[in-house]
């Protein structure tokens, strides 16, 4: 009996053991890749992505539709865990035209982050004036970058051959894969000006890794199969291994913390990170814990060179609070957190 006793004190002390070594989630928030806060996106499968959170164990994805009735349906309540490849970082979802709400939360044995509601517009082609082409069964062909392509670094033009019928195509670019994730290059819907026919190509700037992008052709009544090719880009040099920045501190200078500022453009100064290839600036009111309105959720990323140290933007009266971290492609900087009002100036009294 006293054996038994022992064990089970053992058993109950390991288990508490697990919530002291858990890392505490309560003041971080998840950095949202895709779709940004208000943005809009055509109806289909649309794809949600954001950035990792040191100590997760689990993501919960929330979507809701928002009803005429000024009510809300549940359209989705997944909960991600550990897969052989880690935990997921993205998830889609098929939507309808409408407006939904949705959120992501991190979450250990102990701890969860915040939730913050996100607000989503899905929308459809206009209504059609004559009966659409079938084109379901048709196939895309691609002209370049072609399956397992190797090209440069800097500006690509994405191109492939008309499809007879189709209104606009969607072109999405991810890196390094639709399966994994971390970055969207475009998730773009082209269409044809003045009823004419969309284009049959598309231009951005990549830069060095591993890519996958797919091609929809589409009208008001069908969409073709989505096709999906990957390719990797190339730096005119190999890069040198980048330096550990993960203990550097990302000198403040404007807006301080607890600024005042006046309504109108606000510009973010931030000393050099030495090391860094880019920065990411969010923006959030009245607070992370209680946000209403999203103005920044930026990567500021420099053109083969340093990525700039500073941020500009209008703001209206109220209440702010903004976060910087700085990043390269071994590591990141701790997240930095301030606060500062936007209040119109009193008036003058007269004499």
């Amino acid at each position: 009996m006293k054996r038994t006793a022992i064990f089970l004190t053992c058993v109950l002390a390991m288990l508490a053991c697990d919530d002291i070594f858990e890392i505490d989630l309560t003041d971080k928030t998840v950095s949202v890749i895709a779709p940004s806060d208000g943005s809009q996106v055509m109806a289909g499968d649309v794809t949600f992505l954001w950035h990792e959170v040191e100590g997760a164990r689990t993501y919960r994805l929330r979507i809701l539709e928002k009803l005429a009735d000024g009510g809300r349906r549940a359209v989705s309540d997944t909960i991600m865990h550990n897969d052989s490849n880690g935990i997921r970082t993205h998830h889609r979802a098929t939507l309808g035209a409408g407006v939904y709400e949705w959120s992501i939360a991190a979450a250990n044995g102990a701890y969860r982050t915040a939730e913050r509601m996100l607000t989503l517009h899905v929308i459809e082609d206009e209504e059609p004036g004559d009966e659409p082409v079938d084109i379901s069964g048709e196939q895309i062909e691609i002209i370049a970058p072609f399956d397992g392509a190797e090209v440069k670094a800097g500006e690509m033009t994405f191109l492939w051959h008309e499809v007879q019928g189709a209104t606009a195509y969607r072109i999405i670019i991810v890196g390094p894969s639709f399966d994994k994730a971390t970055v969207v290059i475009a998730d773009e819907t082209l269409s044809g000006e003045e009823g004419g026919a969309p284009p049959c190509s598309f231009t951005c700037t990549v830069e060095p890794g591993e890519y996958e992008w797919s091609i929809v052709a589409m009208n008001d009544g069908y969409k073709t199969a989505a096709h999906v090719f990957a390719f990797s880009v190339s730096g005119e040099e190999e890069p040198d291994d980048p330096e550990d920045i993960s203990n550097e501190v990302i000198g403040i200078i404007a807006p301080f913390d607890g600024a005042i500022l006046t309504p109108g453009e606000v510009t973010f100064l931030w000393r050099e990170v030495r090391g860094a290839t880019s920065y990411h600036i969010t923006i959030v009111g009245p607070s992370f814990d209680k946000a209403t309105v999203v103005v920044a959720n930026e990567t500021l990323s420099g053109a083969g060179g340093a990525p700039p140290n500073s941020y500009k933007c209008s703001i209206g009266v109220g209440r702010y609070e903004w976060s910087i971290r700085a990043r390269n492609e071994r590591s990141e900087t701790e997240e930095y957190f301030f606060s500062f009002e936007v209040a119109e100036p009193p008036a003058e009294e007269e004499p």
